[in-house]
């Protein structure tokens, strides 16, 4: 079962290949609250783990993974009181995961 901010997103986006505008970066966190946060977090996470296990030769899923990683930071660095919960994975998330939690803190 999809989780809840991913259930937002479908009911929000045009299918998973829409570009999102900042109007819909906005509508979206006006929906997501404090709990979504962890569950962004972990499909970051997953998403990094997913392209790990694809060949080098499948550049458009490697395409695919990068872009919904970057607008999930993107949402994450829209939302109110996000920084503690994103602050407490650096230490522990990979390398790729580590450059999109310090992006979305605003680190890099």
């Amino acid at each position: 079962m999809p989780k809840r901010f991913q259930q937002i997103l479908a009911q929000e986006l045009d299918g998973p290949f829409a570009v999102p505008t900042d109007a819909d970066v906005a509508r979206i966190v006006q929906r997501l609250e404090a709990a979504d946060v962890e569950d962004m977090l972990d499909e970051l996470a997953a998403m990094s783990a997913e392209r790990d296990e694809i060949e080098e030769w499948d550049g458009d899923t490697l395409d695919d993974i990068a872009r919904a990683q970057a607008f999930v930071s993107r949402l994450l660095g829209a939302m109110p009181g996000y920084r503690a919960a994103v602050s407490s994975r650096i230490a522990s998330a990979d390398p790729v995961t580590t450059a999109y939690l310090r992006l979305i803190l605003g680190e890099n």
